[in-house]
């Protein structure tokens, strides 16, 4: 209908008993797509009037257009909005990058990993020392937001203190270790050769198999099979990472030869 009143309408909706018309007042303040609406939805993630993932997936859908209407929300009293406010502006490159930082020293342990997953948009140095930081917070899921955050704002920088996780007891900080560390690629491979002498096993074996992912593990069974090197990889990784590696080798053609159609 577009009438004036609509927007005020729908805002009222939001906070309705019933689930489905919330829903529906959420959809369509989004629908309406003008300043007006953009504020009202970000009163209603501020004061909780329906559920936030709701209201904010709306204000996503309305980027880029509430962009200096979410930084406030870094700065709100209520954890839930600073994270929803973190999550919201983290692919507004160009906005609230000091804030940001700020965050990644919250008292809450899931605003710190909110504001390290915003700040893995960002390629500035400020950004990537914050996330570095991170890699070791006590909240081991702020541990694993910060080592993808900072496999892509901090590269090569980031590699040693990233293999440093992959020992970790959490899979999750483990398996984001790993996607970190191929995210960077060949300039991770010193620090996961030196991981390769870790006293911890989940170590030894996290590092010979991104150094696979990696291609290293190929290029040195065409090199030289008995590589020192290649039995210590093999040996970090266990009998599955060699098995799959020698398959995969003898799949291989010979010099001259064209790999099979």
């Amino acid at each position: 209908m577009r009438h004036p009143v609509s927007p005020h309408l729908l805002y009222t909706s939001l906070a309705d008993s019933d689930p489905a018309v919330a829903a529906a007042a959420a959809r369509s303040l989004g629908s309406l797509g003008d300043l007006l609406a953009a504020e009202l939805l970000v009163h209603a993630l501020r004061e909780g009037r329906t559920s936030r993932w709701r209201v904010a997936a709306q204000l996503e859908r309305l980027a880029p257009l509430p962009g200096t209407l979410l930084e406030p929300l870094l700065w709100d009293p209520n954890p839930q909005v600073r994270l929803w406010g973190a999550r919201l502006i983290g692919p507004y490159q160009e906005r609230a990058l000091c804030d940001l930082v700020a965050l990644t020293r919250d008292e809450d342990p899931k605003v710190r990993a909110a504001a390290a997953e915003a700040l893995g948009h960002r390629t500035d140095d400020d950004a990537a020392d914050a996330v570095i930081a991170l890699l070791d917070d006590p909240a081991w899921f702020v541990r694993a937001h910060a080592a993808r955050a900072a496999g892509h704002v901090a590269g090569a920088r980031a590699a040693d203190p990233i293999c440093s996780l992959l020992g970790e007891p959490r899979s999750w900080v483990r398996a984001a270790a790993k996607d970190a560390l191929r995210e960077i690629g060949a300039e991770a491979i010193p620090g996961l050769l030196q991981t390769l002498s870790s006293p911890e096993t989940l170590a030894r074996s996290g590092a010979a198999e991104v150094l696979q992912d990696l291609g290293l593990v190929d290029r040195l069974a065409e090199e030289d099979s008995e590589s020192p090197l290649l039995a210590q990889i093999h040996a970090a990784g266990g009998p599955r990472l060699r098995e799959t590696a020698e398959a995969r080798h003898a799949e291989l053609p010979w010099p001259g030869e064209e790999r099979a159609a």
